[in-house]
């Protein structure tokens, strides 16, 4: 079995081998191919070297034939210079051409092209022979022997004709000879490159069958089977997966495979717990910031301090589920935090005692208030800061949390708990948030306070100055109001009052008249028949507040129209003082000036610097005797 599967080839081995074979294949192939078309392009190229051949040798009967057509010619007539010439021409072409036909190689086998060389000698000879036969002939006709000329001509042109066309016929038939060898050895090669390419198509082909098999049990349906693994992660199924017992990569893919879906099942679980710390968490976060924001609506809301800090501290036990809560605040010395609010029986026992803790020496909360900063024990028993309280035994850690208000801490936040190490950085926060927030609800509660008692004390003073205002005003009257009595309109002296139930009178519906919360007056209204409607006391309301800021309107404004008119004497009076030229001329001015004012008898005016020291010391004065109107003094009887 371990042999066996140390036998095992991998995925990528597997398509090496395979494409190596397809190439090796194919370049078997393309070398037939090859093989082939060589052997076709020297075929082609001989072929055509036969053909030159041959026209060659046709080119050389061609030749023989224009000699022996002067030959000819000569055995008919005498032959002149020009013919001589003639025949010399064409025997140097038929030389020519042999000499070419002498100088190639004729055929393809060596033995064919050796016979062949040795054929062309003989040809050279046979030319020698008819170059010898013409020099004769040429000169019998010349001669004017005809006779012997024909003769010669038939009996020596005759056989080296037949000679010619013997040793040219004996060229053609070694040409075609290596042409016919050439040929059949040609569509031999054609035939062994068929049966090669067929083979090397049938075996590519058979090994392509092979491959699309293998590939489809080796790699597809593996591969198929990976995917709904991978479909059913993806799905969110974690369930364990079974690795393929396979040594090449799909093999090492599966088992990938089943690594990762054990990590992400314990990643999972892992971060399912972390949710659900993190939700828990948000939830403690939440109801903290809802305490914060329920606190924020108290302190908005509120105007009683001592009920707002037991809401307070009642909210952040219950809500944050903490063992106690109190606030302190520091006195007026700054010596002592002392405790104004704090939760259950223990809290109440404290607050009853008038519990306070001495700043910057006892406990966490003497240390926030002198220092400013929060303080935090997380376990009571290890901090030597710690004032330990017989009325919370169960305490096992603690929070001070300074509440400051303009740099300045005018109490302290403390807040306790059954576990150990039960603030953290997040729920500091929050307490610190709750802190500020009650420094600030008990800086605007004493703010409030201030400002109401101010607020009551101005009223109290300008009441005060809104009565002296109209007791004067109606000293300076002798009408108190007027009545209507149906007929006509009466007004109503200082010595008379309004009609009472003993005059006859049903008792009236009085309503006050009122200038700055002072009653300066009334108005009453006797109903004709039974009560006044709703409707109706609103309407007299409203006519009430109206004449109550016009009657206010029009003392205001005799009084202005009073302080204008002592303001005009004054500005004449300082006029014609300030006329005068010498210091005669200004005190008597002065004094008369002064006597002639409406509520002056007589003015006196004296200087002398030592009257305080001594009052009957002679003095330079002058006095003036204020007239008199109608037999009345013009003033009200004092000096001025």
């Amino acid at each position: 079995m371990q042999r066996g599967e140390s036998l095992r080839l991998s995925l990528a081995q597997r398509i090496s081998i395979l494409t190596a074979i397809m190439a090796l294949l194919t370049l078997a192939a393309a070398g037939s191919g090859l093989w082939f078309s060589t052997i076709a392009n020297r075929n082609i190229q001989l072929l055509r070297q036969s053909a030159d051949q041959a026209t060659l040798i046709a080119d050389v009967e061609r030749a023989w034939l224009g000699v022996v057509s002067s030959l000819n010619a000569f055995t008919l007539t005498r032959p002149s210079p020009e013919a001589k010439q003639e025949l010399e021409i064409r025997l140097r072409a038929l030389e020519a051409r042999l000499s070419v036909l002498s100088a190639q190689p004729l055929g393809t086998s060596p033995e064919k092209v050796a016979e062949n060389r040795q054929i062309a000698g003989e040809l050279r000879q046979t030319y020698a022979e008819l170059q010898d036969l013409s020099d004769e002939i040429y000169a019998l006709a010349e001669q004017g022997r005809w006779g012997a000329a024909l003769q010669r001509r038939t009996s020596g042109l005759t056989g080296l004709q037949t000679q010619l066309e013997g040793q040219l016929n004996h060229i053609r038939a070694n040409l075609q000879a290596d042409l016919e060898a050439r040929n059949l050895q040609t569509l031999r090669a054609q035939n062994a490159a068929r049966l090669l390419s067929g083979l090397s198509v049938a075996v590519a082909f058979m090994l392509a069958l092979g491959v699309g098999w293998l590939g489809q049990r080796v790699i597809s349906r593996p591969m198929g089977e990976l995917t709904r693994q991978l479909e059913r992660i993806t799905q969110g199924d974690f369930s364990p997966v079974a690795p393929m017992p396979r040594r090449d990569e799909i093999g090492d893919l599966s088992h990938s495979i089943a690594r990762m879906t054990d990590l992400l099942r314990e990643n999972r679980q892992e971060l399912e717990n972390r949710v659900h710390e993190r939700t828990q968490a948000l939830e403690r976060r939440t109801i903290q910031v809802q305490i914060a924001a329920q606190v924020a609506r108290d302190i908005a809301a509120a105007r009683n301090l001592a009920q707002l800090l037991d809401n307070a501290v009642n909210l952040i036990r219950e809500r944050l589920g903490y063992y106690h809560a109190g606030v302190f605040l520091i006195d007026a010395r700054g010596e002592y935090a002392v405790l104004r609010a704090a939760t259950g029986e223990a809290g109440r026992e404290m607050l009853s005692r008038n519990h306070s803790l001495r700043v910057g020496q006892t406990g966490l909360v003497g240390y926030a208030a002198h220092r400013g900063e929060a303080r935090v024990a997380a376990d009571v028993g290890a901090d030597l800061m710690h004032y330990k309280n017989p009325l919370l035994p169960e305490t096992r850690s603690e929070a001070a949390i300074p509440m400051n208000v303009a740099g300045r801490v005018i109490g302290v936040l403390d807040v306790q708990s059954r576990d150990p190490d039960a603030f953290d950085s997040e729920s500091l926060g929050i307490l610190q948030v709750l802190a500020d927030q009650l420094a600030i609800a008990i800086q605007n509660a004493r703010l409030i306070s201030d400002l109401q008692k101010n607020l009551s004390d101005m009223q109290q003073t300008y009441g005060q100055i809104e009565r002296e205002a109209w007791l004067r005003f109606i000293q300076t009257t002798p009408i108190l109001g007027y009545t209507y009595d149906g007929v006509e309109v009466r007004p109503l002296q200082a010595h008379e009052t309004s009609p009472t139930e003993s005059d006859g009178y049903r008792k009236p519906f009085s309503i006050p008249l009122r200038v700055r919360n002072e009653v300066i007056g009334s108005l009453d209204i006797w109903p004709q028949e039974g009560e006044l409607s709703e409707a109706e006391v609103y309407l007299l309301a409203s006519i009430s507040n109206r004449l109550s800021q016009i009657l206010e309107s029009a003392r205001l404004y005799e009084e202005t129209r009073s302080w204008a008119a002592r303001e005009e004497t004054i500005n004449r009076l300082t006029a014609s003082i300030a006329r005068a030229l010498d210091l005669d001329s200004l005190l008597r001015t002065s004094a008369q000036e002064l006597g002639k004012l409406p509520a002056v008898r007589e003015a006196t005016i004296i200087v002398n610097p030592r009257l305080s020291d001594n009052a009957n010391a002679p003095t330079s004065a002058s006095s003036i005797e204020a007239p008199q109107e109608d037999g009345k003094e013009s003033g009200n009887g004092h000096r001025s």
